[in-house]
């Protein structure tokens, strides 16, 4: 399931005239793109700036970045409404995570998953 509503705003005072159709687009227009399956790609930096200890939470900075990912995956991943409709969708996650560190010499990126499906329960 696709689809596109847009809600134009009348009051903005810049309008964007969009190439679809003579569609109105402005700073308040609201798109939604529904899909049941979304392919996503993480990139995790690695590098040494990120193995320092935060000054405000006193945790080492890639293990927040590895907490807050792990939150980001599980809200994801959870069923929603479409917005203005009735409709329930569970989504299906395909998600890629990768590793980017300026420490290592061959400047390779890392793979720690490729395309695990992820999905709510």
């Amino acid at each position: 399931v696709e689809s596109l509503q847009v809600v134009a705003d009348p009051s903005c005072e810049v309008n964007v005239l969009s190439a679809l159709g003579g569609t109105l687009i402005t700073p308040g227009t609201e798109a939604f793109f529904v899909s049941q399956q979304y392919s996503l790609v993480f990139v995790l930096d690695m590098s040494a700036a990120m193995h320092c200890v935060s000054c405000s939470t006193y945790k080492v900075k890639l293990d927040e970045a590895v907490a807050t990912l792990c939150f980001s995956l599980e809200q994801l991943a959870q069923p929603f409404h479409v917005p203005h409709s009735s409709v329930m969708l569970k989504p299906q996650l395909c998600v890629s995570v990768l590793g980017y560190s300026d420490i290592d010499a061959s400047k390779r990126v890392h793979v720690f998953l490729q395309g695990v499906h992820l999905h709510s329960g």
